[in-house]
């Protein structure tokens, strides 16, 4: 899944929510970018992504690119496809949760 959503930046390794790494990286064009990793507790799947944050208007725009796997015959794809509805609702909801209280 790929989304925009606006984010306040965060240096170096930072944790946001638990189970959620994130490394971010100064970029030469003034843009950050991130590696994360997403422990789902109790959940045989993995979620890697990326972010890229950069600036716009008065702003800023970070696109987030998450990856979902998991490895368990037959079911192993609805049980990816739940988790990466679950992270893109989550991550909404930061994101709306920051646009009020920024």
């Amino acid at each position: 899944a790929v989304f925009r959503i606006a984010l306040v930046h965060r240096r170096g390794y930072h944790q946001v929510i638990p189970g959620r790494i994130e490394q971010w990286e100064a970029q030469d064009d003034g843009s950050r970018a991130c590696k994360m990793d997403i422990n789902v507790a109790g959940v045989p799947v993995k979620v890697v992504g990326s972010m890229n944050l950069r600036p716009e208007g008065k702003g800023c725009v970070n696109e987030v690119t998450i990856k979902v796997t998991c490895g368990i015959p037959l079911i192993g794809g609805k049980l990816a496809e739940f988790v990466g509805n679950d992270t893109k609702k989550n991550m909404d909801a930061e994101y709306d949760y920051i646009s009020k209280h920024s």
